[in-house]
């Protein structure tokens, strides 16, 4: 902890915490309505490959024990929430993957994105507060007498829908369509409210990335594979039952990670950057009925 700075301190700025709770509860709202209740589709490779990166496989294989009749809506979730963080949360350029002019193709320039990885290689607290800046230039505040500026504002904020509506086409197109209702499209009310989640979590992104502080997700395979009530990175899944020992829970293998871990490192004043403040704990199932 950075001398003079108390934890409360340290945290404040990160206003954010709310839009990530709010953001866990409409996915989790999402996943309930847009799931299929056929468990056959989890024998599909595709979305077993998918899977993989919430699920502690056991050989290739989805483990036994698995709350049978929530687990399409858990598996979901659990893919919504990873895809939001790794590609959208923890993505400090996401306006630069938006649609080309012809609002059709996807552009594939990264240039905001290349600098920013060449300056920390060189610099990492320079490369942040270069980038801290940049996000800030790039979406000044609406003043009503200044046109050029809302003009930028306004094409920022354009980019940043177009990213987060690309996003959420990856999605709904990729492997877990498997398990989400054949009815669900962009025409349908389900499909218009994924949207509305990528596109809060693609503001919130921004919020985040313009301050000087720096943000890492941590996914299933760099978490701890048992959980600890005391670790403050890990939140037991609603399903999970503590039957009010917390003790018993104590190295209980962690079976699924339902939301990354989001964590911000360093100050607003671009010092510290080994402080770290946990955003949203990793929200992980496991099964808390048998012996560990």
């Amino acid at each position: 902890m950075k001398p003079g700075h108390s934890p409360a301190e340290a945290n404040y700025k990160f206003g954010n915490r709310d839009d990530l709770v709010r953001l866990y509860t409409q996915m989790r709202t999402w996943a309930k309505k847009a799931c299929i209740s056929d468990t056959s589709c989890l024998q599909n490779p595709q979305l077993v490959g998918a899977l993989s990166a919430v699920v502690r496989l056991d050989n290739n294989e989805l483990p036994n024990g698995l709350p049978t009749d929530r687990v399409t809506h858990l598996f979901l979730h659990a893919l919504v929430a990873h895809h939001l963080y790794t590609s959208v949360i923890c993505n400090p350029f996401l306006f630069e993957e938006s649609f080309e002019d012809n609002g059709i193709e996807p552009s594939r320039e990264r240039v905001l994105q290349q600098v920013y990885k060449s300056m920390q290689s060189c610099d990492e607290k320079e490369a942040h507060i270069w980038r801290s800046q940049t996000l800030r230039l790039l979406q000044p505040p609406v003043r009503g007498d200044r046109p050029l500026e809302d003009a930028l504002r306004n094409k920022t904020d354009c980019q940043i829908a177009s990213a987060a509506l690309l996003q959420a086409k990856s999605f709904l197109s990729g492997p877990a369509r498997h398990i989400i209702q054949n009815k669900v499209n962009f025409e349908s009310a389900l499909g218009q409210q994924l949207v509305s989640i990528y596109q809060e979590a693609a503001n919130t992104s921004y919020k985040l990335w313009v301050q000087r502080a720096t943000f890492k997700c941590t996914t299933l395979p760099d978490l701890p594979p048992l959980f600890n009530a005391e670790n403050e990175c890990l939140k037991p899944h609603s399903l999970v039952h503590p039957d009010d020992h917390e003790d018993r829970l104590l190295g209980r293998p962690i079976t699924v990670v339902v939301q990354p871990l989001l964590q911000a490192y360093g100050y607003n004043d671009a010092e510290c950057y080994d402080d770290a403040s946990v955003l949203a704990p990793a929200v992980v199932w496991f099964d808390s009925k048998k012996e560990g």
